[in-house]
């Protein structure tokens, strides 16, 4: 689905359901949706093919289903700071707090830009073939 329809969806879910946040939202549009289309045939990619994972992502959103999910799963803002933590103080361990509070995520802006130039390029295995994205930075 588009983004404009998605966004509306959302919106509904927020109007009932008033103590549900944004990931409680995401949680319920993902998991009600469908990964067959109205006719109990998979979903098609652009060419007419049954679309891979990838392009069907979380499906076709049911809203009459989301609207009343029977579950939900919700994320607190201290549920993110374990892998923030983790993914921060690998790269500027010089100046992560070692025990990281929800108060110290407000001055995340504050970590040093210039040590990313430092940082090793990114490389990932995509199906059977290696990718390397090398770091590109100016300075001025």
């Amino acid at each position: 689905m588009s983004c404009p329809h998605l966004c509306g969806i959302a919106a509904f879910l927020k109007s009932a359901h008033l103590n549900w946040f944004a990931a409680a939202i995401k949680s319920v549009m993902m998991i009600t949706s469908h990964i067959v289309n109205l006719n109990n045939a998979p979903i098609e990619d652009e060419r007419f093919l049954p679309a891979n994972n990838f392009a069907i992502g979380s499906g076709h959103v049911n809203p009459s289903k989301a609207y009343d999910p029977g579950l939900t799963y919700d994320n607190e803002l201290g549920d993110y700071v374990p892998s923030l933590r983790a993914l921060v103080k690998s790269a500027h361990s010089n100046w992560f707090p070692t025990a990281m509070t929800t108060s110290h995520i407000a001055n995340l802006n504050n970590a040093p830009i210039e040590d990313e130039r430092f940082l090793p390029a990114n490389n990932f295995a995509v199906g059977s073939g290696h990718v390397n994205l090398p770091r590109l930075m100016i300075l001025g």
